[in-house]
């Protein structure tokens, strides 16, 4: 068996990665959801300061749902 030293540490460089990974995507959700948000607004002939402002609203939309969709993955589990 591995040292818990050995099993801390992968647990630290594995949250690290975690992190970094969870950090890119968020930026690239909000880069591509501005720039889709800026396009759509550009058209209709809307105020572009409003893109980035609805980028983050629907991120934060986006990680609600997804927060609720696992804690109903979690409720039905203990559900059997």
């Amino acid at each position: 068996m591995g040292s818990t030293d050995e099993d801390k540490r992968d647990e630290t460089l594995g949250r690290a990665i975690v992190g970094v990974t969870w950090l890119i995507f968020a930026a690239r959700f909000l880069l591509i959801t501005t720039v889709i948000a800026l396009v759509i607004l550009y058209f209709i002939d809307k105020p572009l300061w409003i893109a980035p402002v609805a980028a983050v609203v629907i991120f934060i939309v986006y990680r609600l749902l997804w927060r609720l969709v696992w804690l109903f993955i979690e409720w039905a589990g203990k559900q059997k």
